[in-house]
This record gives C-alpha cells, structure tokens and sequence, in this order.
C-alpha cells in the first residue's frame, strides 16, 4: 500500500469519523438539555450545531475525496469506506431535512 493510497484512505475514514462525531455531539449535548443538567443553554445546543454542520459538510467532502482516490487507484476498500461515508453523512442532511418538515407546524 503506497502512501497516496493511505492518504486517499484516510480521507474516506475520516468520512465516516465526521458522521460519528456529529452524532456524539447532537446526542450528548441534546440529552443534557432534556434532562435539566445544563439548564437554559441555547447558546451551546446552537454552537454544537452549526459545529456539527460543519462535521457533516467535511464529511461529504472527505468521502468524495475518498472515492476519487479509490476510484483513481483501484482500491475497492476505499472506495466502499468512502459509500459508506457519504451515505452516513447523507442520511444525517435526509434526516435533518426530513425533522424540519415535521417540525415545521409545531415552530408557528
């Protein structure tokens, strides 16, 4: 394994850490506001979202970076970290989207 393929490995690794860090994030701090520990906070429930935006945003860039480095080298494992990746990050902008629209009648 040379060292550009690593690197187009990591990129699509760090596809799928972005994903995980925003769902550690969203739930951690999410769950303290409901029980009460951190009482009215709106500052950090903000902060810690547009962070994890960010977290996905660089996800799906570090997961495109991953499958063009696959796609270009071969490798079927960077390619398949990098779907996997995307979809993850994906899923999270879907159900983003997806919860907004629900919510949409409750916010009036």
């Amino acid at each position: 394994m040379t060292a550009q393929t690593t690197s187009w490995h990591w990129a699509a690794r760090g596809s799928i850490f972005a994903a995980l860090g925003c769902f550690t994030g969203n739930c951690l701090v999410n769950r303290l506001v409901l029980v009460g520990e951190l009482g009215e906070v709106s500052w950090l429930s903000t902060g810690v979202s547009v962070f994890t935006s960010g977290l996905v945003l660089l996800g799906l860039v570090l997961g495109g970076v991953g499958l063009f480095g696959g796609w270009r080298r071969g490798a079927s494992d960077t390619i398949g970290v990098a779907v996997i990746g995307i979809l993850l990050n994906l899923g999270i902008v879907a159900l983003t989207i997806w919860a907004l629209w629900v919510l949409r009648d409750v916010a009036r």
